[in-house]
């Protein structure tokens, strides 16, 4: 049996056009973040840097005027955002400022030696943990203190700084290069582990009946498609089972509508135990119908299969006070198809459906079925 609950799913997902619109939408909402994040990071940056040369020495004016200017233009970017619908103007943007802030910074500075430029891959690569919440922001403040630090050696000519810049110490810059790098691939992959993992969960939503944790009805006739066409590419049979709860309007209207899902869930455990090969799925239907999908399997088979599921849901004994056997009690339609490709799987639905209504009409808590080499009543 396929659980959809776990990350085992058919291969043929069944709700792919929900999956994907909520996949889009989630990765635009991590997008977003990402983009304010980062430009929320770069103004403090360059704030602070600001702030700390006018502190500790003259400032020329161009330095100041173009510090302001993207700080600024940083600011500016989460509220692009905002008026657009499409983010590609706020992403453009800010590359945009990103890269001409590197620039300015690059000949204010002092060229390749000035430390900031180091430093500046730390800044994006925690910059998508720092939108995660309180943390994240506590990281960034870390951040901009180590910049502004930095500058502040600078700027005053401490010898820490001096060897820095010194050529002999290239191999420090060689050093934090590399684990700046390791740090964004770090980053990198861990939120690939996690868009991975939403991924999944979002799949399994779009496919999961949310009362009972089975397939439901979309995931299960993608899921009856697939296993049609390569059923008619081997040549093997195919079985379906429809089967309904009987007299479940009177056992909601007797012991009230939570009841009546405690039972559907009840139902569907049984059904779960009960089909237990890897290749099978067992899904609900509509209400309280549901219906199980079985591959290569011959109606003999699928015949055994029902009667041990009804006989297994009967021996269950959920009082029905409402029905005649004082039970819960579930009836059955099989269908088989033997040549897949002289008939469609909703014709195969259809003959299992009419088996179903035989057995309610024939007194309920029964199993019919239909092959398509023999007939109904088969």
């Amino acid at each position: 049996m396929i659980d959809v609950s776990t990350d085992t799913l058919h291969p043929l997902a069944g709700d792919e056009s929900t999956s994907r619109l909520l996949d889009e939408a989630e990765t635009k909402r991590l997008r977003r973040r990402l983009i304010n994040g980062l430009s929320w990071i770069l103004a403090l940056t360059s704030l602070g840097g600001l702030g700390a040369r006018l502190l500790l020495a003259p400032v020329e004016p161009i330095s100041t005027i173009l510090t302001l200017v993207f700080a600024a233009g940083f600011l500016l970017v989460p509220w692009v955002g905002r008026r657009t619908e499409s983010l590609e103007p706020a992403a453009i943007l800010l590359v945009a400022l990103l890269l001409g802030f590197l620039g300015s910074v690059s000949y204010v500075a002092g060229g390749l030696d000035a430390p900031i430029l180091a430093l500046l891959p730390v800044v994006a690569a925690v910059a998508v943990p720092v939108l995660g919440g309180r943390r994240g922001w506590i990281a960034v403040i870390g951040i901009v203190g180590v910049i502004v630090w930095f500058q502040y050696l600078h700027i005053t000519g401490h010898p820490f700084a001096q060897r820095l810049t010194a050529s002999g110490f290239r191999q420090v810059r060689a050093l934090m290069l590399v684990i700046t790098s390791g740090l964004l691939a770090g980053m990198v992959m861990m939120y690939e582990r996690q868009n991975r993992r939403l991924r999944r969960e979002l799949r399994n939503q779009a496919s999961r009946d949310p009362l009972t944790g089975l397939a439901n009805r979309r995931y299960a006739a993608a899921a009856l498609g697939y296993e049609w066409a390569r059923a008619n590419r081997d040549g093997s049979p195919m079985s379906v089972i429809l089967f309904d709860v009987d007299h479940f309007k009177t056992y909601n209207d007797s012991l009230g509508h939570q009841a009546g899902d405690e039972c559907l869930r009840e139902v569907a455990d049984i059904s779960r135990s009960t089909i237990r090969r890897a290749t099978d799925l067992v899904a609900r239907y509509g209400g309280e119908e549901f219906l199980a999908v079985l591959p290569a399997t011959d109606h003999a088979s699928a015949l055994r299969v029902a009667e041990e599921l009804r006989a297994n849901l009967e021996r269950q004994a959920i009082a029905h006070p409402a029905a005649p056997t004082g039970v819960v009690t579930v009836s059955f339609g099989v269908a088989t198809a033997v040549d897949t490709g002289a008939m469609s799987s909703d014709e195969l639905i259809q003959q299992a459906d009419e088996a179903l209504y035989r057995a309610k009409a024939s007194g309920r808590n029964r199993v019919d079925g239909w092959s398509q080499a023999v007939g109904a009543g088969a």
